[in-house]
């Protein structure tokens, strides 16, 4: 079924790439081959150059590491809230 959901939103969004982090990451290597397959037999147009599926390499601290990259380039930006 990850195939399948992700096969749904790259026909509605086109992304060149999905990345599935958390659970779905740690068990890639059982879950993507046939995750991989459904997302190509169900792509509207595989022959465009598709969507690739792919697993995280940054592990649980996903979050955390996105969280502190959108709150320094905020810093950076010089965009903070007014107190």
């Amino acid at each position: 079924q990850l195939g399948h959901g992700v096969s749904v939103l790259a026909n509605l969004l086109d992304p060149r790439v999905v990345v599935v982090g958390g659970h779905f990451a740690a068990l890639a290597e059982w879950l993507l081959p046939a995750a991989r397959a459904e997302l190509a037999a169900r792509t509207l147009a595989p022959a465009e150059g598709g969507c690739r599926l792919e697993a995280s390499t940054l592990g649980s601290a996903a979050t955390a590491l996105g969280g502190a990259t959108a709150a320094l380039a905020t810093v950076e930006a010089g965009r903070l809230p007014a107190a």
